[in-house]
């Protein structure tokens, strides 16, 4: 009985399999040592560095040339028309020296108008949330308060200095907000409006020099009318229901969450599942 000989020239399972083998070493790269679990993977794996996101915040900090996470608030309210008021600029004043370090700085304006008053201060978190918690003390003054914008980090101050003016008398060419730009359709893009031009004034005053500083917020009406809300303006906001208060703001956003489970109502109390 004859045997066929065999294919001295074909590869054997083994060797088919070895070249398998470094084929798909080849196309994994470097890396394919980690995957297959080797021990060089093994160490590898352990000296890697991992990334958290407060590590992307700080480098992303660094990048920008900041220290810290800049926040920005934009609020309105109204204020009693009578002749005894309280000091309003003094109050801030002392409330911000509480906060405001050399690296903590504190900037914006308050405008305070007949019968009302606009507010904006780029500060840290912590220092904005001081500030609206004083804000919805109901002894400050203030008849009622409207958050207008909230913002955690924005890319840069508009304002050089922090500040505060009175402005005896709306100026002529001022910012106004007609009755249709206060309905429920047109109110978003209205109070975007309204902030937007409390930035713009920020803007304009960081363009100058300190000289000119002074007498730019001592000459505020007749240099900057356009970047000024009304009087009227501001008291229709500061009624408008549909636009968060101070309270409300709080509440939502830095009160304690209390969640009741229902198997917490039920008695006697339900067994635990066993898996």
């Amino acid at each position: 009985m004859s045997t066929k000989p065999a294919n001295v020239n074909a590869p054997s399972a083994a060797a088919n399999a070895a070249a398998a083998t470094v084929a798909a070493t080849e196309l994994a790269g470097p890396d394919a040592n980690q995957a297959t679990g080797s021990k060089d993977g093994l160490a590898a794996g352990t000296n890697a560095t991992r990334v958290s996101y407060l590590d992307v915040i700080h480098d992303t900090l660094q990048k920008q040339g900041k220290t810290t996470i800049i926040s920005r608030v934009v609020v309105c309210g109204e204020l009693p028309r009578t002749d005894e008021r309280p000091d309003y600029a003094g109050n801030y004043t002392k409330l911000f020296k509480q906060f405001q370090t050399d690296t903590d700085l504190i900037t914006g304006i308050m405008l305070i108008l007949p019968g009302s008053f606009i507010h904006i201060i780029e500060s840290t978190q912590k220092i904005a949330l001081a500030f609206l918690r004083d804000l919805a003390n109901t002894a400050n003054g203030f008849l009622s308060v409207r958050i207008l914008f909230y913002a955690d980090d924005i890319p840069s101050r508009s304002y050089p200095v922090w500040a505060t003016r009175v402005i005896v008398d709306s100026p002529i060419g001022g910012f106004d907000l007609h009755e249709d730009a206060l309905s429920e359709e047109q109110l978003p893009s209205g109070i975007s409006e309204l902030c937007l031009t409390m930035v713009k004034l920020g803007t304009a005053l960081g363009s100058l020099s300190r000289n000119d500083l002074k007498s730019a917020l001592d000459e505020l009406p007749n240099r900057f009318a356009a970047h000024i809300p009304s009087d009227h303006t501001l008291v229709a906001v500061s009624k408008c229901d549909s636009i968060m208060s101070i309270a409300d703001y709080l509440d939502i956003y830095t009160g304690h969450v209390k969640i009741v489970l229902d198997s917490e109502l039920v008695w006697p109390m339900p067994k635990t599942l066993v898996y």
